[in-house]
């Protein structure tokens, strides 16, 4: 599992922090939802914008002012 910093156009128009498990999909941090890795691929607007290689804290560095 690894961090992950998102941006899925459908929901909202501001980046979001989540985790992406061994499998591909992502558990949004925000609500909770599952986006499946075929939702990814289906979504035009979805756009991976940052995989962490460590965990860092989810208000500063996920969620803060860089989206």
């Amino acid at each position: 599992m690894k961090q992950v910093k998102f941006y899925d156009g459908c929901c909202n128009s501001i980046a979001s922090g989540g985790i992406m498990l061994d499998n591909g999909d992502i558990i949004c941090g925000c609500c909770g939802g599952i986006i499946t890795s075929k939702m990814q691929k289906e979504n035009p607007d979805f756009k991976l914008l940052k995989v962490y290689d460590y965990w860092v804290d989810f208000s500063e560095e996920i969620l803060g002012d860089d989206n």
